[in-house]
């Protein structure tokens, strides 16, 4: 009898770690394939990095910079959102320049695609740390009507 309940213990304890190794390897896989399908950088380089550049540093006299921008830090993430969504054009000064160009709405890109490209700008090109979330993007975009 000892035998059977050491077997069954041994066996429950095998199930177990089974169970939760395939739990954390589907986890680990879903997480990996959702971060990979809207990773910033990548929406970034598809559909921003021909006016702002790859380095973020945009092109003199014509896309302001992205890099160390001061409009990044001194306007609400609301604004900038909207400014994905809505498009921009007119003056702009960013890092003390005035620019006078279009940018093109993006409107077509999903709420996790803009929070997960304005989180990379934001945490790279020597901005830090501000993070977008997909449901602070879906509330400027239904306030927006679109």
């Amino acid at each position: 009898m000892m035998i059977m309940n050491n077997s069954k213990i041994f066996f429950n304890a095998i199930l177990i770690g089974f169970t939760a190794l395939i739990y954390m390897l589907s986890t680990s896989f879903k997480q990996d394939y959702i971060q990979e399908k809207i990773d910033g950088k990548f929406v970034y380089t598809k559909n921003c990095s021909v006016c702002h550049r790859n380095n973020g540093k945009g092109i003199p006299h014509t896309f302001p910079p992205l890099y160390k921008s001061d409009y990044l830090k001194n306007h609400s993430k609301e604004e900038i959102i909207s400014i994905i969504l809505k498009g921009q054009k007119g003056k702009l000064k960013v890092n003390g320049k005035i620019y006078n160009n279009v940018m093109t709405p993006f409107k077509n890109l999903s709420n996790e695609e803009i929070a997960a490209v304005l989180t990379y700008i934001s945490n790279n090109f020597g901005n830090s740390s501000a993070v977008y979330l997909p449901d602070e993007v879906k509330k400027v975009r239904e306030s927006l009507g679109k």
